[in-house]
């Protein structure tokens, strides 16, 4: 998802992915020896839950921005890589 979204810097976008994915890590680890095992499982249900919708929320958008484009296309306006011709 992050390479679609921010296409302009592959790089940028895939270090801040594996960035808040090892917090994520240590954020498990600091607590994992603090709580039960029943909490770590219902705060993971939670936290996948939330990721989820963040997910489906951003498919969402990612779409109706690609319908926007493609009504901005379908009214002649094209954009300089639509008016590339191909062979």
């Amino acid at each position: 998802m992050y390479g679609l979204l921010f296409t302009d810097n592959d790089e940028a976008a895939f270090s801040n992915q594996f960035l808040w994915q090892n917090i994520g890590y240590l954020i498990v680890y600091l607590y994992a020896a603090e709580i039960r095992v029943k909490i770590s499982i219902i705060l993971q249900i939670i936290y996948l839950t939330l990721s989820m919708v963040g997910y489906f929320i951003l498919e969402i958008k990612e779409r109706k921005r690609n319908k926007d484009d493609k009504n901005h296309n379908d009214r002649g306006e094209q954009d300089f890589d639509a008016s590339i011709v191909k062979f």
